[in-house]
């Protein structure tokens, strides 16, 4: 199953072209973090991604499916910005109204609200939210039916640090069943904690990093280091600590290895991506003057 099929995109504003010609892919489940500076069209892309948006030519497949066909909206979910919420409905109100779409189980519905905290306010009505209670309801709204593709707009916007890591948590095990996630974000760091998988809009085309930047170098976690030098060669690792290694490898080695030592003693507890030149190849792509 093809995932997205972007052919011959293009969308333009006046005399700026947001998308230029774009072909784009996804065959296989992933975790895909879009980046580039206010104004290039992150948003703009995803709307029409999800038919909420017209391209002024080209084509967009999500599913194996034209991305008019309406039914997709049972298999994929976007989160927008706040002006999506009801403001004189509460939190608990827009849940059931997910719930009874999807026909959630109430122990799925149980499951999202404990994973990210917020019970304890789904009695009140938005307009007495904070911008953090706001980003953590419509994340949740746009997990809960666990889609086969989710986009979420700056969802790490507002979030301190605890809801970044649950969300973290959340997107990844949600992608290891089966789930597609494209996010957009400023926050490197945080683009790196999550995903190996980063595409640039840069001047209307989608720029994978891989192109730029084939191998990447992990900062790993586990219980014992020590057991890596049993898995790799000897110049793709160096030991920090008892608990704690540099890894250099391909994003798609470092997909297998994590694959291949998850659930076991060994399991990879945290990884956080140093791209080779990230941010010099943001800057390479961005002119000074275009990030705000």
């Amino acid at each position: 199953m093809t995932i997205l099929a972007l052919h011959a995109l293009t969308k333009s504003f006046g005399q700026q072209h947001i998308l230029n010609q774009v072909d784009f892919q996804i065959d296989t489940p992933t975790i895909m973090a879009l980046v580039a500076p206010n104004g290039s069209g992150k948003t703009t892309l995803m709307d029409i991604i999800a038919n909420l948006g017209r391209p002024d030519s080209g084509t967009v497949t999500v599913l194996d499916r034209p991305n008019t066909d309406q039914h997709l909206y049972t298999d994929l979910t976007y989160m927008q910005g706040d002006s999506t919420l009801f403001m004189n409905m509460t939190g608990q109100d827009h849940v059931d109204l997910i719930q009874r779409s999807y026909q959630l189980t109430a122990a799925r519905v149980d499951q999202v609200v404990t994973d990210f905290g917020i019970g304890q306010f789904l009695k009140k009505k938005v307009k007495t939210y904070s911008l953090g209670m706001k980003q953590l309801l419509l994340i949740t709204l746009a997990v809960l039916p666990a889609p086969k593709l989710v986009m979420l707009d700056e969802p790490i916007n507002g979030l301190d640090p605890k809801a970044v890591q649950v969300l973290r948590n959340v997107l990844q095990a949600l992608n290891r069943q089966g789930t597609t996630v494209i996010f957009s974000s400023h926050d490197l760091n945080e683009v790196d904690r999550l995903t190996d998988n980063v595409v640039f809009l840069a001047h209307g085309k989608l720029v994978p990093i891989t192109t730029l930047a084939p191998t990447t170098t992990y900062t790993v976690v586990l219980s014992d280091a020590q057991f890596l030098t049993s898995q790799l060669i000897p110049e793709q690792i160096k030991l920090i600590t008892p608990t704690k290694a540099i890894v250099t490898l391909t994003p798609e080695k470092m997909t297998a290895l994590q694959k291949q030592l998850q659930g076991t003693t060994h399991e990879l507890l945290d990884v956080v991506a140093t791209r080779q030149g990230t941010e010099a190849l943001y800057f390479q792509l961005f002119s000074q003057n275009e990030i705000h």
